[in-house]
Parts: structure tokens; sequence; C-alpha cells
């Protein structure tokens, strides 16, 4: 996916990890594990906990290694395997005119073996160098290393910058921890595992991707049609939503519930939160009361979120169309976007009175597809909460996520959307110009 405009012939260039990025598990793991005399987990250890960077780790191990060039080629042909959309990812960046080099922390010796026994030899690396010795020894050579920074063999981050003046946007695709550096420089990333939690932490904006099957498709995405979420998303409810809860327990002679518990129960529909903190067969009664202290709050005086107007004004001017799929009721969602004075930019509005089911039940996102005659793959669901992450994933639509309702940041990654924003503008951004195809 195109994140900025291009400037005429954009030249993109997509640096890749090699062990589990390219590979489905850690070739170096598995060839450490092969050829070292004796353990070196003690070593590795030290590396994960950031005692000593990786290249005095391999300054370590390397005295540990034996075996011939040969032996070592045969294992790692008979015992490694690439992602299987590996090869095709290829082929689609050579048809479109990306370049694609890879980048590792790891050893060219098996990349080289690896990528010519697929017959994809002619992909550039860099990386580690394997020198045999007499004797089944071997020296460990790092030509990529750089002493400014010392914690890798290989300085992706390095090779990066090399690259800046020859390409206008570079994407970095991996998953461990010597990608956390180029990670911070890439004009985008695609982070799985280690290097995904990594740029969670760090907010590092990162599409989270499985297998090179996801990256290709987001590249080649022309998004057609953005679902929304109401609550949480465009409206900044969560104040009102926790007084109309008090409300109505307090009516009811319930103890009032504090903010953070209630974002604790609230991991599904407000229906279920509320069967939580009242007694069998009281579920009606403090539902009417709920819903007319909320219409008090948000419905006659809808607070959308700052910038929530400009981003959907901003989304329909790009020619997308927009839709709504929310747990709350159907009529009571348009007459809050009719206060708003937005109901006219949604296509289609689907609330739990007029969905087959509610969310997470994928139904209700079928609705809204069928509204907006678009299939799943040109149309993005954007909500905040965990529910929302599993009814996308439930529907195969992507999810972006924000973390502005009841649930952190922390937690909706758990769920791997493919995006997490860290408010509804950054849209505009990420969509940029792949909004039309």
């Amino acid at each position: 996916m195109k994140v900025t405009k291009p400037r005429g012939t954009t030249r993109k260039l997509i640096l890749c990890d090699f062990d589990g990025t390219i590979t489905q598990e850690d070739v170096g793991h598995n060839f450490l594990n092969r050829f070292t005399r004796e353990s070196w987990e003690d070593i590795d250890r030290d590396y994960v906990q950031g005692k000593i960077g990786s290249r005095e780790a391999y300054s370590k191990i390397s005295r540990l290694i034996v075996g011939t060039k040969e032996e070592m080629v045969d294992f790692i042909c008979r015992e490694s395997l690439l992602d299987p959309h590996f090869k095709s990812f290829y082929t689609f960046c050579r048809e479109n005119g990306f370049d694609l080099k890879i980048v590792s922390d790891g050893f060219g010796l098996y990349i080289e073996a690896l990528l010519e026994r697929h017959g994809i030899g002619g992909i550039e690396y860099s990386a580690n160098r394997i020198i045999p010795k007499s004797g089944g020894k071997i020296e460990i050579d790092f030509p990529f290393h750089d002493p400014e920074c010392g914690n890798c063999g290989n300085c992706k981050r390095k090779i990066l910058r090399g690259f800046r003046d020859e390409y206008d946007q570079i994407v970095f695709v991996g998953n461990g921890l010597s990608d956390r550096c180029i990670a911070e420089d890439a004009d985008e990333v695609y982070a799985k595992s280690t290097l995904y939690n990594y740029c969670i932490e760090k907010d590092i904006s990162c599409w989270h991707y499985h297998d090179f099957s996801d990256v290709k498709k987001n590249l080649s995405k022309k998004i057609k049609g953005i679902i929304f979420d109401l609550d949480g998303t465009l409206l900044n409810s969560i104040e009102s939503i926790h007084k109309s809860f008090n409300y109505a327990l307090e009516s009811l002679g319930y103890k009032q519930v504090q903010l953070d518990e209630l974002r604790i129960l609230s991991q599904n529909s407000i229906v279920d939160t509320m069967n939580q903190l009242v007694g069998p067969g009281e579920i009606y009664r403090v539902m009417r009361l709920f819903k007319e202290k909320y219409t008090e709050l948000v419905v006659d005086a809808p607070p959308l979120f700052v910038g929530a107007r400009r981003v959907i004004s901003t989304l329909k001017d790009c020619g997308l169309l927009l839709g709504i799929a929310t747990n709350m009721e159907g009529e009571q969602a348009k007459k809050i976007l009719r206060q708003a004075n937005i109901e006219l930019y949604f296509t289609t509005i689907v609330g739990a009175d007029t969905a087959k089911k509610s969310k997470p039940n994928p139904e209700m996102i079928y609705d809204v597809l069928g509204g907006m005659n678009l299939p799943e793959e040109d149309t993005v669901f954007v909500g905040d909460s965990v529910i929302d992450v599993e009814t996308g994933k439930n529907a195969e639509v992507d999810v972006y996520a924000v973390p502005t309702g009841f649930e952190t940041k922390e937690r909706l990654s758990q769920k791997r959307p493919k995006r997490i924003l860290s408010c509804l503008e950054d849209l505009i951004e990420v969509i940029g110009n792949s909004t039309q195809g």
C-alpha cells in the first residue's frame, strides 16, 4: 500500500530479513545447533538480554563451530524451508518495478545455498560471512559491521541509509531482534513476532503480516471503502458510556463501577458487560435505563472525536465509500450521525437491530459490504475494540485499530490487527494515494 504520493515514477526498495522472515524458521539457530561442539545457548542468552551484540556473540560462537562447507550446505538445504509465498512475492516485485534485496544478520553461506536451491539465486544480499579453515574450523567475517553502532554483525540500518539517495521509498520486512534499528528508519515496516512487539512498544508504525502473501496483498491493495465502528472510534463516548452504566446500576440499587473496572469488563457488547453486573431477569430494565441516559448524553449532542469530521469528509472526497457497523441500534446510530451532520457521508449504516447477528459475528460486516457493493479485499474496517478486530478477521476484512476506546494499544496488538493507528487522523496519511483501483 502506498503511504505517500508518488513523485513521478517512484523508486521503491523492499529490504527483507532472512531468518524467520524469508525462511519458515530461524535457519541460523538450527545451523548452530547442528555444527557447534558444545552449548552456545549461554552466549545467545547474553545476546537476547542485550548484554552483548550479535557480532560479539558470533565471534565467541565461531570457536565452537566445526564442519565443512559441503556438510553445512547439505544440512541447510535438507532441513530449511522458505516461506511458500516468497518466490511469488519476488516475482511480484520484479513485475511492479520494485527492487528487492536481503539484509541478514545471519550467514551468507546458507542464504546463497537456499536461494540457489529455489531458483532465485540472483537476489542481492548482505550478510555475515563464514570463512572455512582447515580441520573443519571456521572464521566469521563482518563486512557490513558499523563500529559506531556495534550491536549487530551486519548493520541493517547502515545499509538502508546507504540506499537513501537511490530510492523514494524503502520498505522493510522483518521479524527479529536484529531488525529493531532498521525498523526505526524504514518508510514502511512489515513486522511479526519479536519485531512486531518492539514496534508496538516503541510506537513504530507497522503492518502486521503472517507471510509474504500478506505483504504482497497489502502492497497491491486498492482501498475503495472503509467501514467504521461508532462508539470509541468516531464518537468520544467512553465517559458517557461510563456515566450511563452507573446511572442504570444506581437506579436499581447496584454499586457504581469504576472506569478501570469497566475497561476490563468491556471485552464484549454492552449487554454482555451489563449481564456481568446485574442479577438474573434485570437486564431489560437496566438496559432501558442505560439507553435513556446514553441518549441524553450522546445521541442529542454527539461528542465526535476532534478531527473525525475532517477525516470522514477527506476520505469521501477521495472517492471512498463509507459505512457504519455498530452494536448499538441502527436508528440510534443514524440519529447520532444526523445530529452530527455527517449521516449523508455514509452509504450504509448497520446496527445490532438491523443485522442478523451482532459483532463479533461477521454478518454485520457482510451487510455493510452488500450495501456498499464492495468485496472484502477492497475494504478496511476501522474499530477501537478487541471485538472489532475479531469481527473484521471473521469477515476476512483488514482491520485498522485505534486505541481511543476502552482498549489499550497493547491489548489490541495481542489480536494482531493489520495496523494500529495512534488516532483517527492517521487514516488520511496511511491510505494516501492508494484509494482508487
